[in-house]
């Protein structure tokens, strides 16, 4: 009777443990380096979007401000101290819980609904770090009158306001001619500046100057 012969027997060849350690190695520094640019990826994403945030928000800003002061018309109003205040006063600096840099008279929106339909006072100023919109209810401002306040403009760190004089001089106040308490109103030169230049530095270090003709 014939025998076969045992076929031997296969060897299962499987990976060494210093070829899984050089695999795993291998994987997680691929790993590491994947992580790395996306994370890169990430936040150069978040930086492009804040700078991109903070450039429209001052685009906004300017739309909005041109457009105040070229809605300005030439009428004087009472404060809440009874004294008058012209259409256009101005100062470096401002004093009191509800005080302006800026303050002008301004026409009425048709297309707004409430007070902002009527012609009324307007003022801006840097206050907290960030530029404030002051709208008063009224052109004549009753002694417990309150503006609102918005902040249109944040991280600012400092502004300057500066209006052109007919004979061309750039001003830091207006009118020029005042009293010590800077209310009185000057008949013989123009109620407003021909311009205004507006010197903005921003929290991140950027300066930005516009020009608004009036």
């Amino acid at each position: 009777m014939l025998k076969t012969a045992a076929m031997p027997k296969p060897k299962n060849k499987g990976f060494t443990l210093i070829e899984v350690i050089v695999a795993l190695s291998i994987f997680a520094v691929l790993s590491i380096i994947g992580y790395k640019g996306i994370s890169s990826l990430i936040q150069t994403k978040e930086r492009v979007q804040i700078e991109d945030d903070k450039w429209q928000q001052l685009i906004l800003f300017f739309d909005r401000f041109e457009l105040d002061i070229k809605q300005s018309v030439n009428r004087p109003i009472k404060s809440r101290e009874d004294t008058v205040e012209p259409a256009w006063l101005a100062r470096p600096s401002f004093a009191g819980e509800y005080g302006a840099q800026l303050a002008f008279s301004r026409f009425g929106d048709p297309e707004q609904a409430g007070f902002l339909m009527d012609s009324r006072r307007v003022g801006y100023r840097l206050h907290n770090g960030a530029l404030e919109l002051l709208i008063w209810p009224a052109l004549d401002v009753a002694p417990n009158a309150k503006p609102e306040i918005f902040q249109v403009l944040p991280h600012v760190a400092q502004i300057a306001f500066n209006y052109l004089s007919d004979d061309g001089r750039w001003l830091n106040v207006w009118p020029e001619v005042v009293t010590a308490s800077q209310t009185a109103i000057s008949t013989t030169k123009p109620f407003a500046p021909a311009a205004v230049q507006l010197i903005i530095k921003l929290e991140s270090g950027e300066t930005v100057t516009r020009i608004f003709a009036l």
